[in-house]
């Protein structure tokens, strides 16, 4: 998908990438069977990047082709029977190759590979691959499940369906993750696909986190000037944050009622400190944050400031 408008499909039996706009719209196609420039063999995965770039991974021509937009070919080059290909942000391919995923530049250069060492992030057969906001990878592994990588590939976690092979990935900015389920019929003999296909849709977990920094305009003070502090909440986490306040008993005014922060929010509380002889040599303070939905407090690292006597 581009942006708002333009889908690009990969036609696999059909050798091509067709273009489709608002409404689903056609608007047109490139490709035909075979291996030079533009051609494909089975194309299984197509990905856009910020720039307006399209990859598709050629997988029996055992390679990634870039295009423009209108389907002028740009460059290739050689990935092992690729069977999906993704773009994260800044503009880094991950492609899903038998047995593991390999990150390249957007120029070809490789970068890293994962998924061949033994272990929880181990992959068998990933046949899909996504990327979200943050930047943390997904692959539908199709014997076992969704398993999310950060991009330099360390495991993070992983989840089996109930039903079903997982073929195909997605994710949207809200963080939910779509995946391409197919049946396998015992019948059928091993291997046997149905065409009984479904999508599954799979919430995040829902993880309330906060971020308490504090910060002092001055480093050194003499006793008997005024510390000037600025104490930072940020809600990092997926859900809204209700009866969040902040305590701070070595300084005024950072105590505040209770307060409600939104996803991605932030509140800054200004507050002072008029230093002591008893400051005397380094004054430090932090500040603790508790919500609701997180009791336990959460406090910031140290904030010290040098006193000098008067």
């Amino acid at each position: 998908v581009e942006g708002t408008d333009h889908l690009y499909v990969a036609d696999t039996f059909n050798h091509r990438i067709v273009k489709r706009g608002v409404n689903n719209a056609y608007e047109g196609q490139w490709g035909t069977q075979g291996g030079g420039n533009g051609q494909f063999n089975t194309p299984r995965g197509v990905a856009v990047d910020s720039s307006g770039h399209v990859y598709v991974a050629d997988t029996f021509n055992s390679r990634i082709q870039k295009f423009t937009t209108s389907g002028a070919y740009v460059s290739q080059w050689y990935a092992p029977s690729p069977w999906a290909v993704a773009v994260d942000a800044s503009g880094n391919v991950y492609v899903a190759e038998p047995g593991r995923i390999e990150k390249f530049t957007s120029t070809g250069t490789p970068v890293l590979t994962w998924g061949s060492e033994p272990g929880r992030g181990q992959l068998q057969d990933p046949r899909g691959v996504t990327v979200d906001a943050s930047g943390d990878v997904y692959v539908a592994d199709y014997y076992n499940g969704l398993k999310k990588f950060t991009s330099e590939g360390a495991f993070l976690t992983s989840w089996t369906p109930a039903v079903g092979q997982a073929s195909g990935v997605a994710v949207d900015a809200a963080g939910n993750v779509y995946a391409t389920l197919n049946n396998t019929w015992l019948q059928g003999g091993p291997g046997y696909e149905s065409d009984d296909g479904r999508v599954q849709r799979f919430t995040p977990a829902l993880v309330p986190t906060i971020s308490v920094a504090a910060t002092a305009d001055e480093t050194s003070v003499a006793a008997g000037d005024t510390v000037h502090l600025h104490v930072k909440v940020t809600n990092t986490g997926n859900v809204p944050l209700t009866d969040v306040t902040i305590t701070d008993a070595n300084a005024t005014g950072c105590e505040t009622a209770p307060f409600s922060l939104a996803i991605g929010a932030d509140v800054t509380v200004d507050c002072t400190h008029v230093a002591t002889p008893e400051d005397i040599p380094t004054y430090t303070n932090s500040a603790s944050v508790v919500a609701t939905q997180i009791p336990t407090p959460v406090v910031s690292d140290p904030v010290h400031v040098t006193v000098v006597g008067s």
